[in-house]
């Protein structure tokens, strides 16, 4: 009997064992199903997902191809109109005409920068723009950018000032089109926001290390401000501060944008600090290459042999500026800020004024006592008789020459001050010839001698031909080259065709001719 129960035991545990193996193998296969469907789902799901990527791809493609053909083909007229407004503003017309031709031609610019700034958002956006390298010097890159904006901060009563650290190599290699589109974004932007005070434009040596430079450049103003919770949206495609900002400025919002990511690909970073009211400082780094043909910019210099330097001005930077510089030169500056304090220090013997003060740099924006009655009581000092008074003064003045011998001063310094003038202007007052060596001897814009009125461009001699598939464009070539006396054929195309014309392709131009002897 106990082994017959033993076996019924047995048998039954044996029954519940398959049953539990059939249940733990149903539930296998269910689990395996189960899996197998959301593998299914889940391939099914990527494969939605890289055909979605792929439209987008192709959209995104689509939209670039978009861009830079409706780009060129908006480029195209906007450059003939460009054209035609500057060989308009060479006839006569009245004071009325000139104004709206002008206008054209301001507002047709503004038009054309948006456009382009369009075509560069879709070409870094598809990864297709490269940065060049090659060499440049960028002092003259930096005095430049302030350069393109002295008559609209001089008619707005803007101060624009542009410093260049001297200690920045003489020469770097980079792409300097792309430092100078950055540089233009953030100073024309200070411009738009800027009603009063002023505007300056800086670059500083952060780091080198053998052959390479880390410069740090920053545009400074005093504008309008931006509010603490509205910062991070500068950087942000198509976005300004706010949509007043866009109706009452303008622009396209892509500016800060498009200098982000250049600045990027130039190996640094860019950065905002902002109060509302008080103002902006856009700042930003760059890697550079030292080119080692670039001579370079320490000059040690005898100062027992060298002489001072009077500046009169109340503009806080531009007295940094010129003392940096003249100290540059080996000439010991002294800076005050008002007219009296420069009567002050010309007042005393001149056993107490260190070394001899050799001329007087006076800003025409003095207050109180301006520019001309200040030359006036110093040419009363006996002693100062005879020292040169420079007036530094808006570009525009000087080109005019309105503030030089007009108004009774011995030489003008443009404003916003480069390193040149100074130079040409220390040279004239100190007669030091071999004052800085590692500078490049280039003509100073103060030393232009042509007659008011007469033609400053040469005449020239020869035969041009035009070839450009656009009749606007051939029409604003043939009349600027045969206003500078060439003989000028057009044609459609570049390809030799026994008739002269054909089909047309891609424009191009061929040049061939020369100065007179």
């Amino acid at each position: 009997m106990l082994h017959v129960a033993s076996a019924a035991v047995s048998m039954a545990y044996t029954d519940l064992l398959k049953n539990q193996s059939m249940l733990l193998e149903n539930q296998v296969t269910e689990r395996t199903r189960e899996l197998v469907a959301s593998q299914q789902e889940l391939e099914q799901a990527m494969q939605r997902s890289n055909a979605l990527a792929e439209a987008a791809q192709a959209a995104s493609q689509a939209k670039g191809d978009f861009l830079a053909k409706m780009s060129h083909e908006l480029r195209t007229p906007l450059n003939g109109i460009i054209g035609m407004t500057d060989v308009a503003l060479t006839t006569e017309l009245t004071d009325s005409q000139r104004r709206i031709v002008e206008i054209i031609s301001r507002e047709s610019f503004s038009l054309l920068r948006q456009i382009n700034d369009v075509l560069d958002f879709s070409k870094i956006e598809a990864g297709k723009l490269e940065l060049e390298r090659i060499a440049f010097d960028p002092c003259r890159l930096v005095e430049e950018v302030g350069e393109s904006f002295i008559f609209q901060t001089t008619e707005n009563g803007i101060e624009l000032n542009v410093f260049v650290d001297p200690a920045i190599p003489g020469a770097l290699i980079g792409d300097p089109v792309r430092l100078r589109q950055v540089l233009l974004n953030l100073t024309g932007n200070a411009v738009k926001f800027t009603h009063a005070g002023e505007i300056l434009i800086e670059a500083r040596l952060e780091k080198r290390s053998g052959d390479q430079a880390v410069l740090r450049f920053a545009v400074v103003d005093t504008g309008i401000g931006i509010e603490a919770d509205k910062v991070d949206r500068i950087f942000s495609s198509f976005s300004q501060a706010d949509n007043s900002t866009t109706r009452r400025y303008g622009g396209t919002g892509l500016g800060t944008t498009i200098s982000k990511q250049l600045v990027e690909l130039m190996g640094g970073r860019i950065q905002l600090t902002s109060r509302a009211g008080e103002g902006s400082t856009f700042w930003f780094s760059a890697n550079f290459g030292v080119d080692p043909a670039g001579r370079g910019v320490t000059v040690e210099t005898d100062r027992q042999a060298g002489r001072s330097i009077l500046v009169v001005t109340n503009s806080t930077t531009m007295g940094r500026v010129l003392s940096v510089y003249l100290d540059r030169f080996g000439v010991v500056p002294v800076t005050v800020a008002d007219a009296e304090g420069g009567l002050d220090v010309l007042a005393k013997p001149t056993e107490e004024d260190g070394l001899p003060i050799c001329a007087v740099i006076v800003d025409d924006q003095l207050s109180g006592i301006n520019a001309r009655t200040l030359r006036d009581r110093i040419k009363a000092l006996s002693r100062h008789a005879h020292l040169p008074i420079v007036i530094a003064t808006s570009l525009k003045d000087v080109v005019t020459g309105e503030d030089v011998s007009s108004l009774g001063f011995d030489h003008a310094l443009a404003k916003p001050v480069t390193v040149e003038d100074l130079k040409a202007i220390v040279r004239r007052v100190t007669g030091r010839v071999d004052m800085d060596p590692s500078l490049p001897s280039k003509p100073s814009s103060l030393a232009a001698d042509v007659p008011p009125g007469e033609d400053r461009g040469p005449r020239y001699r020869g035969r041009v031909l035009v070839a450009d598939d656009y009749l606007v464009n051939q029409q604003v070539a043939y009349m600027h080259l045969t206003a500078a006396g060439f003989t000028v054929d057009l044609v459609d195309e570049g390809i030799p065709c026994h008739q002269g014309r054909g089909r047309h392709t891609r424009s191009g131009a061929f040049v061939q001719g020369g100065r007179p002897p």
